[in-house]
């Protein structure tokens, strides 16, 4: 406890200045977010990593006459696990959902359309967020102090 209010003292930062911090800490926090969020939505991360896994997967290496097609039932009926349970773990398209009187607005009709694809990219985001945590974490961190400092001293030059 003593290093960090050392560290605040440094700084000079008291406790009347944590709502502040706070604050900056959310903003920089929902930025984050938002722009994860909005790069995951345009670079479609998910989509990249499975078309370069299958340049180099089991499709990949038939064509260049590595593997026989014979060897690739493994793949094909999904495992050992899987062999004679494929109707369990079928996934299918959701049937096409009523035309409601939203999706005849263009902006709101293309937004309905696009919110699995939202969702995903939010899942992707996320994901990549935790990875990184231990990185912009302390970055956030330093910004947070940085801007609380440049606040107070512009605050004092105004009172000047």
């Amino acid at each position: 406890m003593g290093r960090v209010r050392a560290f605040f003292d440094s700084h000079d930062i008291g406790v009347k200045d944590v709502p502040l911090a706070l604050v900056y800490h959310e903003v920089l926090g929902v930025a984050t977010l938002t722009a994860w969020w909005a790069l995951c939505y345009t670079m479609k991360p998910t989509a990249v990593i499975m078309r370069t896994l299958g340049r180099t997967g089991p499709g990949a290496m038939v064509t260049a006459g590595r593997v026989t097609p014979g060897s690739l039932t493994f793949y094909k009926r999904g495992g050992p696990f899987l062999r004679g349970r494929s109707g369990a773990v079928s996934f299918s398209a959701p049937a096409t959902p009523a035309k409601s009187k939203w999706t005849s607005i263009p902006i709101l009709g293309k937004a309905i359309k696009g919110k699995e694809r939202a969702a995903g990219s939010l899942a992707e985001s996320s994901a990549i967020r935790a990875m990184i945590k231990p990185i912009t974490f302390p970055l956030k961190m330093y910004l947070t102090v940085y801007l609380v400092g440049l606040t107070k001293s512009r605050m004092k030059k105004e009172k000047r």
